[in-house]
């Protein structure tokens, strides 16, 4: 029997298929190769890419430089040549951060690096081990060229030799690091599909797989596309604090805190009267207070905290769940800490520039802005571990039928913030678009949803509260609130009756009105009247001028009706402040012409409450010449 002693090998083409597996498209591949920045040390990035020959594949460059700890020969031998190895996997086993930022590298699964065959023909891989000793120079460096050409099917992948230079002492001038020791990374040959290097898109998708909310702490990424600087900061500042409502929870392994912000604007009743009411109201100091406290009285909020808070906020709420005591039913195993933020925006960009927006023009321009972002992506210290699905299930909660109010995935943005120091239980899967499910995974998820669950109850209730208290506004306004059915159908009864005496002694006064000042207007041009006995002794005195006829029987009685009418189906309508508050809101723009309303609207109110003719001599003052 003869013994063999073969070992297994690879097709070269495997190289191939596993990253056109793992990555699901370029700035994923782009991403990996950075996140090797971060776990080498790196305080600063810099990418620079060159697009070359607009529409010709091949004649691109992507070049990616940091200050990192560099790699040794050994690094490379074991590390960088071996698929599927990397010493970082035994690190975080072991517990073990970096040397000098205390770091604990994202990556272990050593198939990152296969993402660069997705961007461009070959790779070519400058290293510099950073010195030992303070101020040294390094005096070492690597120079390895990666022709990926050569991975092609029925060629082993043993038999591929790289090509592999190493200088010492004297090293190359060439060197585009950020300092003098580091990695630099160089893609030559674009392939594929370039579209993803438009600069917006390019901006859009890098906002999302690094977090865009808070900077990585020590960690500098910087983008250039064709010698221009790609801002990569995403949300906007703006955008942030024109937020109608902001949530904050934060999980430590013992409690679940969850803390909300809501604006005004955030309370929008669907009648329009009702929420010019409400707006007004709440302008106001007491306002907000009475809403806060209403609020917090509901009693499925009995374990909320509801106050007020500080501008431009109008109620700070807040709920702490104790683990396990108040959520028993939660499965699995503690996943580790960490925090959440959502802020919740207007789809409507009038709603947002009230709430301090001012960053767009247009809406469609806003509404676009809105859903490229509208989702809520896990980032492990500051890079995307999941993204672009549901995570707290908003869809499923909202088309549920129980939230009106609640949270809804067109409108709500922000970030799961976890780290590779806390959370080592929840695992990526290996193209890092989602978690392997664990028992970490299910409490995590519970945990997740309960939070969920939380701010949705706060603004179910908090919005019908709305609603009812911009009602009770409505009816304070009206003299109805506080009223039982009957007492409402009577004034409802009384109030029509009112309508229909100041519609009628509307038209009284303007028939009054018209014989005084066509008497008037005869009498001074000498012409004969048959009413002499009935005009007053002042109307000989009037000057017969069109303009101050028209403007006291035209304007006048027209403008002031709405005043005059709701004055008397006012409770107040008796009260000079109140028929003066109408006709400052029918806009009268001069003191005369505020006179002339307040006298047209007590008239009106004078032959409501006393049927008998109103004298003439009520309005001599009105149409006697200044």
């Amino acid at each position: 029997m003869e013994k063999h002693d073969d070992t297994f090998n690879a097709d070269a083409a495997i190289v191939w298929r596993l990253g056109a597996e793992l990555f699901t498209d370029s700035t994923q591949a782009l991403l990996e190769l950075i996140k090797n920045s971060y776990d080498a040390d790196a305080t600063q990035v810099i990418v620079t890419i060159e697009r070359g020959v607009k529409g010709r594949a091949g004649s691109g460059r992507i070049r990616i430089a940091d200050d990192g700890h560099g790699m040794t020969a050994d690094a490379i031998r074991d590390g960088w040549l071996v698929i599927s190895a990397s010493p970082k996997r035994a690190q975080k086993a072991r517990g073990e951060t970096t040397a000098r930022h205390d770091r604990m590298p994202l990556g272990d699964k050593g198939l990152g690096r296969l993402g660069a065959q997705l961007l461009g023909d070959s790779l070519r891989l400058q290293t510099r081990p950073r010195p030992t000793a303070p101020a040294a120079a390094p005096t070492v460096e690597h120079d390895v060229v990666i022709d990926f050409s050569q991975f092609i099917q029925g060629r082993m992948l043993t038999s591929i030799t790289p090509s592999w230079f190493t200088a010492t002492d004297e090293l190359p001038d060439e060197w585009e690091g950020p300092e003098p020791w580091g990695t630099v990374l160089e893609i030559d040959g674009l392939s594929g599909d370039l579209s993803w290097l438009d600069e917006q898109q390019l901006a859009r998708r890098l906002s999302v797989l690094i977090n865009p909310y808070r900077r990585i702490d020590k960690f500098r990424l910087t983008v250039f596309l064709d010698g221009r600087e790609v801002d990569i900061a995403a949300i906007s500042r703006q955008v942030r604090e024109s937020a109608l409502g902001r949530w904050h929870v934060e999980y430590d392994g013992a409690e679940l805190r969850v803390r909300g912000l809501l604006r005004p604007d955030w309370f929008r009743p669907r009648d329009p009267d009702r929420l010019k009411r409400l707006q007004k109201e709440l302008a106001l100091p007491s306002g907000r207070e009475e809403l806060c406290r209403k609020i917090d009285a509901v009693g499925t909020l009995r374990d909320y905290t509801v106050k007020p808070a500080s501008p431009p906020w109008l109620a700070d709420v807040t709920r702490t769940f104790r683990i396990p005591q108040d959520l028993d039913d939660v499965p699995g195993k503690d996943p580790g800490p960490f925090e959440m933020e959502l802020d919740v925006v207007s789809l409507q960009l009038a709603v947002a520039r009230d709430a301090s927006l001012a960053v767009f023009d247009r809406q469609a321009e806003y509404r676009a802005w809105v859903k490229q972002r509208a989702q809520v992506n896990v980032y492990r210290d500051g890079f995307v571990v999941a993204s672009g699905f549901d995570l707290l299930r908003l869809g499923e909660a909202f088309t549920g039928g129980g939230s009106y109010y609640g949270l809804r995935p067109q409108n709500v943005m922000g970030y799961v913030a976890i780290s590779g120091r806390d959370n080592p239980q929840l695992e990526e899967t290996t193209n890092r678009q989602a978690f392997r499910h664990s028992l970490a995974f299910a409490r995590f998820d519970a945990l997740l949803s309960a939070s969920r669950d939380a701010i949705n109850r706060v603004l179910d209730e908090a919005g019908r509260m709305g609603s009812e208290y911009a009602r009770e506004l409505q009816e304070r306004d009206h003299g109805l609130f506080g009223l039982t059915p009957d007492e409402l159908v009577a004034s409802a009864v009384d109030v029509e009756q009112r309508a229909r005496s100041a519609a009628t002694a509307i038209s009284q006064i303007q028939r009054v009105l018209t014989t005084v000042t066509e008497t008037a207007c005869q009498r001074s041009r000498g012409i004969p009247t048959s009413d002499h006995g009935n005009s007053p002794p002042w109307a000989a005195e009037i000057k017969c001028s069109s303009g101050r006829i028209d403007r006291v029987r035209g304007p006048a009685l027209e403008r002031a009706a709405g005043p005059a009418q709701s004055a008397v189906m006012s409770p107040r309508s008796g009260k000079a402040s109140a028929i003066a508050a109408n006709c400052a809101s029918a806009s009268w723009t001069n003191a005369r012409s505020m006179s002339i309303c307040s006298k047209l609207s007590r008239a009106v109110v004078l032959s409501v409450r006393k049927p008998s003719s109103v004298p003439l001599s009520f309005f001599s003052r009105m149409v006697r010449p200044n």
